[in-house]
């Protein structure tokens, strides 16, 4: 179990955010989801996207919120997002379109698992900001959208300003794409 004692830092503060980029890009950052009810608790048990238990405890005064970092090391990191986790469910018509999918998802760095032969797509920002990158293969049939498993649909419960997708301000060889923060 990982033990978690208070609030080292906001994700959204320039002085972390270059560190928890470089961590996304090593896929070393865990995001430990609080139901909005529990948010206010001093203490909690839960499991990151990742399966780390953690017993999370925070000082007198510190509360809980969309964003705030738990651990951040040299080869971990832990956030916590308010809500239920929002995720997107592809279906790959047969192999061949499968190895395009993983291909195009693992370029993109998402945040995946599978499910059989569904891949389930961690949302860190509108479903549709997801497919629009892999629209050729959902226009040719090779990919379907197979179900939206959010708890509350595709395009709520984002950050306080609706736009909880992390912007990136450096350009990468590979172009822009949605991948944790």
């Amino acid at each position: 179990m990982l033990r978690l004692h208070g609030i080292v830092g906001d994700r959204r503060d320039p002085a972390l955010a270059d560190r928890l980029h470089d961590l996304a890009h090593a896929d070393a950052v865990e995001y430990l989801f609080v139901a909005e009810a529990d948010l206010g608790r001093g203490r909690l048990r839960a499991v990151t996207d990742r399966g780390t238990d953690c017993a999370v405890s925070l000082e007198r005064g510190e509360t809980l919120y969309d964003g705030a970092v738990l651990a951040l090391g040299a080869d971990r990191a832990v956030v916590v997002r308010a809500g239920a986790p929002r995720l997107l469910r592809l279906s790959a018509r047969d192999d061949a379109a499968a190895l395009r999918l993983g291909f195009m998802a693992g370029h993109l760095h998402w945040r995946v698992r599978f499910d059989g032969a569904d891949l389930v797509v961690l949302l860190d920002g509108p479903a549709a900001d997801y497919t629009a990158r892999i629209s050729a293969l959902i226009d040719e049939g090779a990919v379907s959208v197979a179900a939206d498993d959010s708890a509350e649909g595709p395009d709520h419960g984002h950050g306080e300003d609706g736009h909880e997708h992390h912007h990136h301000h450096h350009p990468h060889p590979h172009g822009p794409h949605g991948h944790g923060d």
